[in-house]
């Protein structure tokens, strides 16, 4: 009994998977308009994520900025970041997650890419901290100060 109903189940399944694979076929390419708003919304998207982009440099450079406050404040040195070797990481991720070297690979390449791109927001906020600092002496080395002015 159980064995018939497995293989009536299988036909029932094969026939309604025919009829979902025949409506696929008979798709129309898209009009012109749906092109357009396609590129529009890609744009939009694309003007979104810059936009994204720019508020986290933003961000970061006031946390940075709060940081280097409380730096100058208690005489605390910036460290330098360290860490263990990628390799090692890689190779223990590719270890746990079973994956083969092609897949390692493509992993090490999304995490090179990530890296750039941190390491560009981060010398962007550098830049400005830099730029910061050398007002901060410039005003210093005038005399103006926010105590003094009445």
């Amino acid at each position: 009994m159980a064995a018939s109903l497995s293989i009536l189940s299988k036909v029932v399944g094969n026939k309604v998977e025919g009829l979902f694979k025949s409506d696929e076929a008979e798709k129309v390419p898209p009009s012109e308009k749906e092109l357009k708003d396609e590129e529009k919304r890609k744009l939009a998207q694309k003007e979104a994520e810059e936009e994204r982009k720019k508020r986290h440099v933003k961000e970061e450079y006031q946390r940075e900025k709060v940081r280097q406050e409380m730096r100058d404040k208690y005489g605390i040195q910036k460290k330098n970041a360290g860490g263990r070797p990628k390799t090692e990481v890689l190779e223990e991720i590719k270890k746990d997650y079973g994956m083969n070297d092609k897949d390692a690979k493509a992993l090490q390449q999304k995490i090179s890419e990530d890296a750039a791109q941190r390491e560009a927001a981060k010398a962007k906020v550098d830049k400005k901290m830099e730029t910061r600092k050398m007002k901060k002496e410039i005003k210093k080395d005038l005399g103006v100060d926010k105590c003094k002015q009445q």
